[in-house]
């Protein structure tokens, strides 16, 4: 059985918007990797299985290996996963919204997701958390929005009393004219 490599839309387009040096070094790392899937120079992911990466220069290449299809496969998308059926490794680029449609995706078609150890509690707690951020927000603006209104309020009493302060001069003005035209 031979291997063979399953690109995901994020690197592909990452080399393709290199310049030609980078993308020709990138794609002959990539290509020795069918010839040999686990290099001298490849570092195994701590905590994942099959799970590697591979200096490329500046750059780091991170890829698994199916053993049982040889196949590698990174997932950075949903449209990623519309053809897969073999476990697969959420990249580490997306954000927590992204990854937890992308897990309920991988529940539905019961893909296996290897690093992540436990999906289920995992979305639990990324949903929890959003919600607690959504809550914090909401306090957020309703405190503004109070804070506003009372400095409104006490901008109003302020120019009460200031327009209090003037009836008072007016009202000592008028007396000193009556008095002033009584003499």
């Amino acid at each position: 059985m031979t291997n063979s490599i399953y690109y995901d839309k994020q690197p592909e387009d990452f080399v393709k918007k290199s310049d030609k040096n980078t993308a020709k070094r990138i794609m002959n790392k990539i290509d020795d990797l069918l010839l040999n899937p686990i290099p001298h120079n490849a570092k195994a992911i701590v905590g994942e299985h099959g799970v590697f990466r591979i200096r490329i220069g500046d750059y780091r290449a991170i890829y698994r290996i199916n053993y049982e299809e040889n196949k590698i496969i990174i997932i950075n998308n949903l449209s990623s996963l519309k053809d897969v059926s073999t476990p697969v490794i959420l990249s580490s680029a997306l954000g927590l919204k992204k990854k937890i449609q992308i897990l309920k995706l991988c529940l539905e078609k019961k893909i296996q997701v290897l690093n992540v150890k436990d999906v289920h509690s995992f979305i639990k707690n990324v949903e929890e958390n959003i919600q607690k951020r959504k809550l914090s927000k909401a306090k957020k603006e309703e405190h503004k929005q109070k804070s506003k209104e009372e400095s409104l309020k006490k901008a109003k009493e302020k120019k009460k009393e200031e327009t209090e302060e003037e009836k008072i001069a007016r009202e000592k003005e008028e007396k000193r004219a009556v008095l002033e035209g009584g003499q």
